[in-house]
């Protein structure tokens, strides 16, 4: 029986001590998998942490699962990934677990260094503001570059929200962190005694505003390698169903040959090709469910908006779904700025949760003035004893990447529908 077997896969058998091994691992994995998840999914993740599109993967398998991925926190992250557990609303009795993102999964940045801020957290407590960051970080294992990336990974959100200030400050920050080393490693006593000292490296940070929603996004998927916290196309998803657009977890199915569909993304890379033919490219994008490729032939296409082809870009995009030897492939037949293509399809309702009512001035200018056409919006604005909700008076014409500038303004969320 095993010969015919060797002898019906074309001389290779997989012989039975390979069988059973792999059959305990693939039930021990089942096992934990079922009854350990975000340890497991956790433990995956640490396992594939030089891969961003692995852990892009895990990622999305850990939302099907209803596990939450938590941004990498300076105060709340290890150096691989971890699992939190959240005692405020324990469910049936016991704790929520959520995974935090690693600070070593970050790009550019090093496990090393990672560490070395994660001892200073463990054995001093956790970090108060930016400079009490710089003031105890060793400045010898750490550059401007992995500053840079921690700060588009979103890892200081939680001691300063503005990540474009954070930036923009770095060389007040570096050479704060400089003082700091040298004055912990040199025998002389300052001039002006620590506590002048110290005062005198505590400067007010830049005073710029932040990102819009959709730049921040997209450093962020430069540093982590996708998009983590949210996804750009998330305020446009209340359209997609009146613009007809599918998302990406529809890529699944075996469509019929030559069908029509039409798809929506961020262009995440693009890789041209050339041959007697002319020239091709093959798109990578992304949506809010995970990324898929596709190609464009038609080199007049390519030429007519070759100035829509730049990573960042949200497009639509008309599909024609062809089967070859190859498999299914996805051929592009029309390229739009998604931008555009949403301007015909405004929203119905718009709802703004307010943390902050300091930015009530900021959001009033950004809706306008009352339209007898438009979306109607209703605040929840967040006071001590709770929530209130206050519905607008009248309308407002909205587009959707208006609703974005919203969402990039501090404290604030706004939902479409």
């Amino acid at each position: 029986n095993i010969f015919d077997l060797v002898a019906k896969f074309a001389g290779y058998g997989f012989n039975k001590s390979h069988a059973a091994a792999y059959a305990v691992i693939a039930y021990q994995t089942a096992y934990l998998k079922a009854n350990y998840p975000v340890e497991f999914m956790a433990a995956s993740m640490t396992y594939e942490s030089g891969s961003t599109d692995k852990l892009a993967q895990f990622v999305g398998e850990a939302k099907k699962f209803g596990i939450a991925v938590l941004p990498p926190d300076i105060n709340a992250s290890e150096v691989m990934f971890s699992v939190e557990s959240d005692h405020s609303s324990p469910p049936q009795g016991g704790s929520k677990k959520s995974i935090r993102y690693a600070l070593a999964a970050i790009k550019n940045v090093g496990a090393a260094a990672m560490a070395s801020i994660v001892a200073e957290r463990v054995a001093h407590g956790p970090f108060t503001d930016l400079h009490d960051f710089a003031g105890r970080v060793d400045a010898s294992v750490m550059n401007r570059r992995q500053l840079e990336y921690l700060t588009m990974a979103g890892v200081f959100d939680s001691i300063n929200a503005n990540r474009r200030q954070v930036l923009e400050s770095l060389d007040m920050l570096i050479a704060a962190a400089q003082n700091a080393t040298q004055e912990r490693t040199s025998t002389q006593v300052s001039l002006f005694g620590g506590d002048a000292s110290h005062a005198m490296s505590r400067r007010a940070l830049k005073p710029v505003d932040e990102w819009v929603l959709i730049e921040k996004l997209n450093h962020e998927c430069s540093a982590v390698g996708f998009y983590l916290s949210a996804h750009p196309l998330t305020p446009y998803e209340p359209v997609f169903k009146k613009l007809g657009i599918s998302p990406s977890s529809r890529l699944v199915e075996q469509f019929h040959d030559k069908q029509k569909l039409k798809l929506a993304g961020i262009l995440n890379a693009i890789k041209m090709r050339s041959s007697p033919r002319g020239r091709s490219a093959f798109l990578t994008l992304s949506d809010a469910q995970g990324q898929y490729e596709v190609a464009v032939f038609d080199e007049y296409l390519l030429n007519q908006h070759h100035a829509l082809l730049k990573n960042g870009i949200a497009l639509m995009l008309g599909i024609d779904v062809r089967h070859g030897e190859r498999g299914q492939r996805l051929l592009v037949t029309r390229i739009e700025a998604l931008d555009e293509a949403s301007q015909s399809v405004r929203p119905s309702a718009l709802t703004v949760k307010l943390e902050d009512v300091n930015e009530l001035q900021k959001l009033k200018s950004m809706l306008g003035a009352p339209t007898p056409r438009g979306a109607k919006v209703e605040l929840h604005i967040s006071i001590p004893s709770g929530v209130v909700k206050l519905a607008l008076a009248g309308n407002y014409a909205i587009a959707t990447s208006e609703i974005m500038q919203v969402q990039a303004l501090g404290g604030v969320t706004a939902e479409a529908a």
